[in-house]
């Protein structure tokens, strides 16, 4: 057996992009706290080339533990998967022809295509992998996130996942070395900020230049603003931000990519990679905090966000408070009246925790306004009682005028509906088919209305990785 295995570090790239692996010594699967199984035979542990059924294999077990064991010194102790995954998380690294991946409840699905004679697997990605994980990993924390109806609570699990995949990268010296040398610290476009570069090459090949960022799948250090999710298009080219989830996560991890970097030049104005791994773990808590007190609601980036602030005054003393502030509220996340507001309030918050009700509050809604021959839907509300008022910033800067769980839901069902995204159990309810379901009919959709004690609920059936658009056909990516 080889004490030692051949990994990417973040991605394979890009055709033609350098090389970037590296060699580890050898994970031990079976002492994971999260634990986790890959559907395939587990071949000896040897230095594998790349492209092997078996370097994927090890390539793919090393991304998650590195995933795992980041997560695992920050999450609660008593942390188990949400309840449908089981005790066992299970990884499909291959299951069939798609440029996707996704995280159902019962495994990470990853999948593989051929693009200008390049085999490319999703599964390849320690940027994808540590993605999927990412969702996996939020839902083992805030199971309530799954089925909520809102657009910011959907793009803020995509987020998520892209902050995973930052922050797992981290934890290699090689990826933090080459960081600081490139940016110094500072809010630049690198290798870190560049998620899935060759899966975005991919698509681009496939499917045009506007169907992800110019250079990967999606870029963290972008100038995208806090807009109304309500009022974007369900869909736009990758150079514009729209309410598809993927799309609008971008805002978020924008700003949180931009904390990462204040903070570490709070703690250092010339950082080592020393400074970046500490300012990983740092943060990595703080996101934690927040997503475990925040109050599942509409505008849950500011909720979250808040949230985060209050926590660094309680664990670190407000050190990196103005960092956070000027983070949120350089991407519209955060009003000025917001960030004010936070500061103001938060020593009088930090004991407060969470009391929030397990389940989300349900409600039916009409099924006519989303061309449905039935009377209601019922759906899942984003609809906790916020803790405090703050609210993100419009594009001319006042605060975003506030609108109910009832109003997200019919926004983020009517987009579903739109974008051909929901399965009916009861195909016959149609009043008219999408057009887009005439051409590509055996796409997997995101969310199902089936029946249930006699109603029909709106449920999430998975999570993918990928960037919807309007410019081309792309689907479910």
């Amino acid at each position: 057996m080889g004490d030692k295995v051949k990994q990417w570090q973040d991605d394979p790239g890009a055709t033609g992009s350098p090389i970037n692996l590296i060699e580890v010594p050898t994970p031990n699967i079976d002492t994971q706290t999260l634990p986790f199984e890959i559907e395939d035979t587990r071949p000896e542990p040897e230095l594998y080339d790349p492209r092997t059924k078996e370097f994927r294999y090890w390539n793919a077990v090393g991304a998650l533990q590195r995933g795992i064991d980041f997560w695992k010194a920050i999450l609660p102790t008593s942390i188990k998967w949400e309840e449908e995954v089981g005790e066992k998380l299970r990884i499909k690294l291959d299951e069939g022809v798609d440029l996707n991946a996704n995280y159902d409840r019962q495994a990470l699905n990853f999948y593989h295509d051929r693009v200008n004679g390049t085999t490319v697997y999703s599964g390849e990605s320690p940027d994808i992998i540590c993605h999927e994980l990412g969702h996996a990993i939020l839902d083992a924390i805030r199971p309530q996130l799954w089925d909520a109806m809102s657009i910011e609570v959907a793009a803020f699990h995509e987020s998520f996942g892209d902050i995973s995949s930052i922050l797992s990268a981290l934890q290699l010296k090689s990826i933090r070395e080459e960081v600081i040398t490139q940016t110094n610290g500072h809010y630049l476009s690198s290798r870190l900020s560049r998620l899935a570069e060759q899966l975005g090459w991919a698509i681009r090949s496939k499917h045009g230049s506007e169907s992800t960022d110019l250079d990967c799948l999606r870029n963290a250090v972008n100038f995208f603003f806090y807009q109304r999710p309500e009022t974007l298009p369900p869909r736009a080219p990758a150079s514009s931000i729209s309410s598809e989830p993927h799309s609008f996560s971008r805002i978020f991890t924008a700003a949180f990519f931009e904390a990462v970097c204040n903070m570490l030049l709070t703690l250092n104005s010339s950082p080592n990679e020393a400074d970046l791994l500490q300012i990983s773990q740092v943060i990595g808590q703080l996101a934690n905090d927040g997503i475990l007190a925040a109050p599942i609601v509409p505008r849950y980036f500011s909720q979250v966000a808040s949230h985060m602030i209050i926590a660094d005054s309680s664990r670190n003393g407000g050190r990196y408070t103005e960092s956070l502030k000027a983070a949120f509220v350089k991407h519209g996340i955060l009003s000025l009246r917001a960030a004010k507001e936070v500061t103001r309030l938060h020593s009088s918050m930090l004991s407060i925790s969470d009391n929030q009700p397990i389940e989300l509050p349900q409600l039916a809604i009409s099924g006519e306004r989303f061309g449905l021959e039935v009377d209601t839907i019922t759906v899942n509300l984003a609809g906790q009682t916020g803790r405090f008022h703050v609210e993100s910033a419009a594009v001319a800067g006042e605060d975003v005028a506030v609108y109910s769980a009832v109003d997200a839901a019919n926004s983020f069902v009517e987009d579903l509906f739109q974008q051909d995204n929901v399965e009916l159990q009861r195909p016959e309810i149609a009043s008219f088919v999408i057009s887009e379901s005439i051409s590509a009919p055996a796409r997997r959709k995101t969310h199902k209305l089936l029946e249930e004690n006699g109603r029909l609920v709106l449920k999430r059936q998975f999570f993918d990785c990928g960037l919807k658009c309007g410019c081309n056909k792309l689907d479910s990516l």
